[in-house]
């Protein structure tokens, strides 16, 4: 009888990453986002959190008041992989930080953000410890967000948003 060949990696791989995305529908025009995650993985699955910052987008009225917004907060997702893609279920939580510009009594008031959605990722090794990876994610507004100047509505999150990025992560041994 041959011994059995040990598999030399770990039962439960994780890895940390970061990376930029470009976001459409999380401020009024095209924005950059980051994130940093970390992750781990059994077999095809795996749990992945992260913690997520918009760069803040401004936005002018016609009469010279706008505001300028920005979101931080978190994120989950359960993924599946097949080879060097993966199809993710996701989640995030963040606070929208709105400051009035021009007004007479600027406020910076907070509100609450809900978002939940589909990612779709390319991996690729970059070595033993290191990767990239490409992803796509499609996102639904699960509560409402409206911005508003002198108690007018001025800007409502859309209802469906979308991230696209790329991101550089490490593997633990």
């Amino acid at each position: 009888v041959e011994p059995t060949a040990a598999d030399d990696s770990p039962p439960w791989p994780m890895w940390v990453g970061i990376g930029p995305s470009m976001a459409w529908g999380i401020s009024p025009g095209i924005t950059a986002d980051a994130r940093l995650f970390l992750g781990v993985r059994r077999n095809d699955l795996s749990v992945e959190v992260g913690a997520e910052a918009s760069y803040p987008s401004t936005e002018r009225q016609w009469d010279g008041t706008g505001f300028r917004q920005s979101l931080i907060g978190g994120s989950a997702a359960v993924c599946g992989h097949r080879q060097a893609h993966s199809a993710c279920v996701l989640g995030k939580a963040s606070q929208v930080r709105v400051a009035g510009l021009g007004v007479d009594q600027p406020r910076s008031p907070t509100g609450f953000v809900a978002q939940a959605g589909l990612r779709l990722a390319a991996a690729m090794d970059l070595g033993e410890s290191w990767f990239a990876t490409a992803h796509i994610d499609a996102l639904g507004l699960l509560v409402p967000c409206t911005i508003a100047l002198n108690r007018t509505g001025v800007w409502d999150m859309p209802r469906l948003g979308a991230l696209a990025g790329i991101e550089l992560a490490a593997r633990f041994r």
